[in-house]
């Protein structure tokens, strides 16, 4: 099923250039919410910051571009998530058309992310700690630029 998902998605974008979807989740709350319409278009640049939208673990999810690792590989993470995830780079399937306040939303989110990935990568014992507190921080940031 998610296998067919993925292909339609990809025919849409290469035919299209976007397609439109519906937010299943709260993951990227507050800047996305569940049941809300979004438009996914097509890759030309990762950008840190910017969300994309990708095939992990028999799942198709919607996060933030937190990172670019060796081999083609990405970190993402959510804003309002304790996950992150490392995805090759062939899994990706497009990036959300930016939206309103976007900007300052996605600089403000590079910037925790980045914050919190070095803290986690240097004393990962205190790094698990402050998954609660990086989610609470950009959610309450992106509440206020509402």
């Amino acid at each position: 099923m998610i296998s067919q998902t993925v292909k339609i998605y990809r025919e849409l974008i290469s035919e299209n250039g976007f397609f439109k979807m519906t937010v299943k989740g709260t993951s990227m709350e507050p800047l996305l919410k569940d049941g809300q319409q979004i438009l996914i278009k097509r890759v030309i640049k990762y950008r840190l910051g910017d969300c994309y939208l990708f095939r992990y673990q028999n799942r198709i999810i919607l996060h933030r571009l937190a990172g670019k690792l060796k081999n083609n590989n990405f970190l993402f993470i959510g804003d309002n998530s304790c996950k992150m995830e490392i995805i090759p780079e062939q899994e990706i399937i497009g990036c959300l058309q930016e939206q309103r306040n976007y900007k300052i939303q996605k600089i403000f989110a590079v910037c925790i992310n980045y914050l919190f990935i070095y803290i986690y990568n240097k004393f990962p014992w205190f790094g698990r700690k402050l998954y609660s507190p990086r989610k609470d921080l950009i959610k309450s940031f992106l509440k206020e630029k509402e």
